[in-house]
């Protein structure tokens, strides 16, 4: 809190490249991060259902993190991030994700298509990230933002 009470001092815009918001686990940080400049965020959503973001993103205050994210998203430019697990988050769980995102004023949402071998695009190793865990085809991936752009403003 000290480094973003200095900058705010400065009146020096802040913003966040990447969040997970997890370890955010007072409510609170989101007035200090506005009141001391805060204007722009890039936040791992993964869904808004906290359930699957404490299981998946291994969140220990789901609930937290995602009130937090929705005060944001209310006051600065939030775009925010998931990468999509076939049979996860994908489906009706996205487009909850993507309605929940809008009506909170979330700028905009950025999607990637989960990888679980190099040759699905997986650049850290070779070895299965997430054991037999499906992957979307890069055409599905493709039809699934396309179908996602029409039916949201978001960018």
């Amino acid at each position: 809190t000290d480094l973003i009470e200095l900058l705010g001092a400065m009146e020096a815009p802040i913003h966040i490249g990447y969040t997970s918001g997890k370890g955010w686990d007072d409510e609170t940080i989101a007035d200090l991060l506005i009141d001391n400049g805060l204007s722009e965020i890039s936040f791992t959503v993964f869904a808004t259902d906290p359930a699957l973001r404490k299981r998946w993103m291994h969140d220990p205050t789901p609930e937290v993190s995602l009130a937090i994210l929705e005060r944001l998203c209310g006051e600065i430019d939030v775009y925010a991030a998931a990468v999509v697990l076939p049979g996860i988050n994908d489906g009706a769980i996205l487009e909850q994700t993507c309605e929940w995102l809008e009506e909170r004023g979330a700028q905009g949402l950025i999607l990637m298509r989960f990888a679980n071998a190099t040759e699905q695009g997986l650049i850290l190793g070779n070895a299965p990230v997430l054991k037999g865990q499906p992957v979307q085809s890069v055409e599905s991936f493709r039809d699934t933002v396309t179908s996602l752009r029409k039916k949201f403003r978001m960018k």
